[in-house]
């Protein structure tokens, strides 16, 4: 999948109607779309946190906390509509 679909099915995708889900994506995602749209995802975040990381490194301050009665050993509850 070039860069142009990726984005391209990434806009559309994103619209308020499947993202809200009032309305269902008109068809299935290939596998390799599916893939392509998480690793692209991924590398956006893997990005995203070495920014963060430089910019904590530049100058020393606490960029997250954990919220109170929150426990690191729990895990997310992770829910999708139909699922």
């Amino acid at each position: 999948m070039s860069e142009d679909e990726l984005f391209a099915l990434a806009d559309e995708l994103a619209d308020d109607d499947y993202v809200s889900g009032r309305r269902p994506f008109p068809r299935p995602l290939l596998v390799d779309e599916a893939a392509d749209l998480a690793l692209a995802l991924s590398f956006e975040v893997d990005r995203g946190a070495a920014a963060r990381a430089q910019a904590a490194a530049r100058k020393p301050t606490r960029i997250a906390a954990i919220c109170p009665g929150h426990s690191i050993a729990k895990k997310p509850r992770i829910t999708a509509k139909g699922v």
